[in-house]
């Protein structure tokens, strides 16, 4: 039942909700299967266990297959779901946003985490959008490091001291000194930027906001000057994506 806990990290957000109840009782059963699955799924197990939800649009079901894409990472486990849940609001030595960052990499695969981004932000649920987003990006900063530390593979592999290595790799990258090239370093804040301003409206424009994630988030916005969030040239993103990795590290 260990995958159940999942819960209790959306709940630390404050952003928890009941799931709302579908219409059709096919589509309960459907929903109460694939969820009991996931409840007892290991890491690599968690897909087959939604197969069965590809044709639901339902908020519920996008928040189940959300679940299974973190399950299948292993972002799930008893350990990780403690360590993220305590570096959310840690007010200690160490830097809480890439420690979390560094925990919900889901082993440097950009494609996969987009896909579970858009699956959590389809969900209607605060809290599942605003990890799916923190979880695209820390593992876009994960798909560059094979060029500056070769890890961050896994979320074994990969510390928070790795994250603020390939933040300051990239930011040196920016200005035309790192190891990749300018190019690819706008690449990955405007990648960044895009998955947080994806979610932004639902998550951190709200009262019920997590500060601890979307404080850092606020500020990058004001740095950037931007104003309306809904409305942002491709400029503004790479603007953005420079403030959010400075703000995170």
């Amino acid at each position: 039942m260990a995958n159940s806990k999942f819960t209790a990290l959306i709940a630390g957000l404050g952003f928890m909700a009941t799931l709302s109840a579908c219409s059709a009782d096919s589509d309960k059963d459907k929903l109460m299967e694939a969820q009991l699955c996931l409840d007892q799924a290991s890491q690599g197990q968690a897909d087959s266990c939604v197969s069965s939800l590809a044709s639901l649009s339902s908020p519920h079901s996008y928040a189940l297959r959300c679940s299974a894409k973190f399950i299948d990472s292993g972002i799930t486990t008893p350990e990780n779901l403690s360590k993220a849940l305590s570096s959310i609001g840690e007010d200690s030595g160490s830097n809480s946003s890439t420690e979390l960052l560094s925990l919900l990499n889901m082993g440097g695969d950009s494609s996969y985490a987009s896909d579970a981004a858009d699956l959590c932000s389809k969900s209607g649920q605060p809290g599942f959008a605003l990890m799916g987003a923190m979880a695209k990006s820390a593992t876009v900063l994960a798909s560059v490091s094979s060029s500056i530390l070769g890890s961050c593979t896994s979320i074994d592999s990969c510390t928070g001291s790795d994250i603020e290595t390939i933040i300051d790799d990239v930011t040196d990258s920016l200005n035309g000194s790192g190891s990749l090239t300018p190019a690819e370093a706008e690449k990955v804040v405007e990648d960044i930027a895009g998955a947080v301003t994806t979610v932004y409206s639902v998550t951190c424009g709200t009262s019920k906001s997590n500060k601890d994630i979307c404080g850092p988030i606020d500020q990058a916005l004001t740095a950037a000057g931007i104003s309306d969030i809904s409305s942002v040239s491709q400029a503004d993103l790479v603007a953005l994506g420079k403030e959010l990795i400075a703000k995170w590290k």
